[in-house]
């Protein structure tokens, strides 16, 4: 599925996606829409979405942050929804140290 929407997306395509799995849909959509309750409840980038300071809304929603957003939480890394924004902020720390 990542193949299709990544060629549909570069042949110019808007591409949809409906999901519970947050991973997939960090790794795969530039824009994430969250409904709880038949309401959007967030929108925005998946930096912005799984951020800490969300987390009580997915979780409203019946959803969990990736395990990558979780991990950069607990480790002070700030949003990492990914888990290329995870060893980039890993990378960027240990280079500053």
């Amino acid at each position: 599925m990542v193949r299709v929407f990544g060629e549909l997306h570069a042949a110019g395509r808007t591409v949809i996606g409906i999901s519970h799995d947050l991973h997939f849909v960090a790794e795969t959509f530039a824009r994430v829409v969250v409904l709880a309750a038949g309401r959007i409840a967030l929108d925005g980038s998946p930096a912005e979405v799984f951020a800490e300071d969300h987390w009580p809304a997915l979780r409203e929603a019946g959803l969990e942050p990736p395990a990558a957003a979780r991990i950069g939480a607990r480790l002070g890394l700030g949003s990492t929804p990914t888990e290329a924004a995870l060893v980039n902020a890993l990378t960027s720390r240990s280079a500053r140290r």
